[in-house]
């Protein structure tokens, strides 16, 4: 047991490490998300929404009241004089009751409904506005991952043209010392590595510099031993629609808001029906001869019709249709934009895809003319400066073929984020 839990460790601590993945674009931007409390506030607009759907739903339940009064007047009605010996009663000057009031709605003409769809596209505009602040994010993300990879590419083609040229400096030092050579040559070549190590300095330090940023926008600690690794997916070029962007979905929650508005004003001309009650003492109480404190009791219907509004309800239903016109307008132009933009990274897309076929011929064919030009410098029959024309015309080959490779992912994944889907 005890050499099975030795085991187990060693597999945590030193295997699974060596074996894990590099930093993928999710994982960043997941942590983004997370770092400026896109999630807490998400969940907290869900929250609210639902505790307000659940409070206009407790406009069906009865409503209860406390009125108390006290009343004190200088005459009451007064009865004419009536058969001789007989006493009128007089109704008292001053008049005392404490009620509860209950209201119980029976028909509402649909209001609390309505006024709950409202209230849930209210809080439904506020969290695609979120996502649109998330897009803003998930972009800067992207823009510094692809960055990334791109410098680390820069990089690597340094470091194998370093080694490269490390390698033929060293037999050409050889042969100047054995008068094969010229010091000149040597003296090319030395020149020419330093220029490499100078860009290879710049961009460990611009690496670096995304870095922090990154750091900085994720609320992580990446260092230089972590590699950023993004594993691209086909994506379908044919498909430009565009309905998931969080830019329309606000538009088209904003035409639904204004289509219930319509539908408020209609229920705000319809009969609502409620029952009332109330029940307490008052002195006097309904019968205002008896004086003294009586119970007092009371229960009824009641029917509300605002029937005649002299048509403003009418006037605002067709505001209302106007302004959803007006946004349909800016959906259509938003669409459009979007669609331009597809189109632009679909061509894009085709173009480096075609771009990368070439450059991993020219790549090659310029790897085996610079493997012919060393062998031609190692028996004198070119110069160094022949041979660093080749070296760099192959670097440049190997830049533009990476440069093309990172590319294409990045356009693959703007690809999807226009149309809504990343």
């Amino acid at each position: 047991m005890k050499r099975h839990s030795i085991l187990i460790f060693i597999l945590i601590v030193f295997v699974l490490p060596a074996v894990k993945g590099g930093v993928p674009l999710d994982s960043c931007i997941q942590a983004a998300l997370k770092h400026q409390s896109f999630f807490l506030q998400q969940a907290a607009i869900q929250e609210a929404g639902q505790l307000a759907h659940e409070s206009l739903g407790k406009n069906w339940l009865p409503q209860m009241s406390i009125q108390a009064s006290a009343t004190f007047q200088n005459e009451q009605i007064e009865f004419p004089s009536g058969l001789p010996g007989m006493e009128m009663p007089e109704v008292p000057l001053n008049m005392y009751k404490g009620l509860i009031n209950l209201y119980q709605p029976i028909y509402d003409a649909g209001l609390t409904s309505i006024k709950q769809q409202l209230s849930q596209l209210d809080y439904s505009k506020e969290a695609i506005e979120l996502e649109i602040q998330k897009y803003k994010v998930k972009q800067q993300v992207a823009t510094l991952f692809f960055g990334l990879l791109l410098t680390k590419e820069q990089q690597a083609v340094i470091a194998t043209n370093l080694k490269t040229l490390n390698e033929r400096l060293k037999q050409l030092e050889g042969a100047a010392a054995a008068g094969a050579a010229l010091q000149s040559e040597v003296i090319g070549l030395r020149a020419e590595l330093f220029s490499l190590e100078q860009k290879q300095a710049e961009s460990r330090f611009a690496y670096q510099s995304l870095l922090d940023q990154m750091n900085t926008i994720t609320g992580k600690s990446f260092g230089l031993q972590d590699e950023f690794l993004h594993r691209p997916s086909e994506v379908d070029l044919g498909d430009l629609s565009v309905d998931l962007r969080p830019e329309l979905r606000v538009l088209q929650n904003r035409q639904d808001y204004l289509s219930f508005a319509e539908k408020m004003e209609k229920a705000k001309l319809t009969p609502t029906i409620g029952l009332n009650a109330n029940a307490g003492m008052g002195n006097p109480g309904y019968n205002i001869l008896n004086e003294g404190w009586a119970p007092m009791l009371f229960a009824g219907f009641s029917l509300n019709w605002k029937f005649w509004d002299w048509n403003q309800s009418k006037k605002q239903r067709e505001i209302l249709q106007i302004r959803s016109t007006f946004l349909h307008m800016e959906k259509e132009r938003a669409t459009i934009g979007l669609q331009l933009e597809l189109n632009k990274l679909q061509n894009e897309i085709l173009k480096n895809k075609s771009l990368l076929i070439s450059d991993e011929e020219i790549v090659k064919l310029r790897e085996e003319v610079l493997k012919r030009a060393s062998g031609q410098l190692d028996n004198g029959v070119i110069t160094s400066t022949a041979y660093l024309v080749e070296l760099n015309k192959t670097k440049e080959a190997q830049m533009q073929l990476a440069i093309h490779q990172i590319q294409l992912q990045m356009q693959q994944v703007n690809f999807l984020m226009v149309k809504g889907l990343y």
